[in-house]
């Protein structure tokens, strides 16, 4: 995934190289939704999202999990979050 311009913002994936096609492009829809959304309340200048794994600890091993961070910069303001 590249960096994909969106009006006057722009949009960056970090760490999704590893999906296939099908993943790929099923979250730039719901990314390109969402900043639709967005784009009603406030100008939208960038977004980020990086995809990494974490591990978790599960009784004696460790499971892979992943989390998603992501920085918003609108003219509003600077918003972060991260989901795993």
């Amino acid at each position: 995934m590249s960096a994909k311009d969106f009006d006057v913002g722009y949009i960056r994936y970090v760490g999704f190289s590893g999906l296939d096609s099908f993943e790929k492009s099923r979250i730039e829809s719901i990314v390109d939704r969402h900043v639709e959304k967005v784009k009603k309340f406030a100008d939208f200048l960038g977004l980020r999202l990086h995809l990494k794994t974490i591990h978790q600890r599960s009784m004696a091993k460790q499971e892979p999990l992943n989390q998603i961070d992501a920085v918003l910069e609108t003219s509003r303001g600077h918003f972060s979050t991260a989901a795993s």
